[in-house]
């Protein structure tokens, strides 16, 4: 009997240290099989194991360098912690997902927000296989020097993921407790 790792995509709003107890720590993918990604809040950081993070050109979106990926069509969304008038509850299915990310600003003012949309696209303008792709609405750095691979804003300001949109559907967070949302690539259950 084999084991079917699948490709996901994690954001959570959990510390630094959930991904251990959530049993992320020793993931080993298949030779063609993108890692999970996990989005946290604080000081936002987009994480994953062992495949570096590279830009996608000089376009400003960023993809998990993976040499030999598995055409993508859509994503397999899990919502956790959401405001339950959001009703996202159950599995919900899209080729594109959009983070909120709430920046608070002094008293009166509408938040800071900022936006990192999830697509299946080609990295290559002339064509070629889908894959997940970030295109973040700020300027990103990678640090790329340990196991865990971090992409995280140039501007490091503390905020929260406040909303989540799967195709259509919004799903709102609180800022005050851990949240998670899981995108799912291919076999997902």
């Amino acid at each position: 009997m084999g084991i079917t790792l699948t490709k996901t995509v994690i954001l959570t709003t959990a510390a630094l240290g959930a991904a251990t107890s959530l049993g992320c720590n020793t993931f080993r993918p298949l030779s063609d099989d993108e890692n999970p990604i996990r989005v946290r809040n604080e000081q936002l950081r987009i994480e994953t194991y062992e495949r570096d993070w590279v830009p996608v050109g000089n376009t400003g979106k960023w993809r998990i360098n993976n040499g030999n990926p598995t055409e993508s069509t859509e994503y397999t969304v899990t919502v956790y912690g959401s405001k339950p008038e959001s009703n996202c509850n159950g599995v919900m299915r899209a080729p594109n997902v959009d983070v909120e990310y709430a920046i608070p600003r002094p008293s009166g003012q509408s938040p800071d927000l900022r936006t990192f949309k999830f697509a299946i696209e080609s990295p290559n303008p002339s064509g070629g296989r889908k894959v997940p792709i970030l295109t973040p609405s700020v300027r990103m750095t990678p640090d790329n020097s340990h196991n865990w691979k971090i992409l995280r804003m140039e501007q490091d300001d503390i905020g929260a993921i406040s909303h989540v949109v799967i195709g259509g559907k919004t799903c709102d967070f609180p800022g005050d407790r851990r949240v998670e949302v899981e995108l799912c690539v291919h076999n997902c259950s």
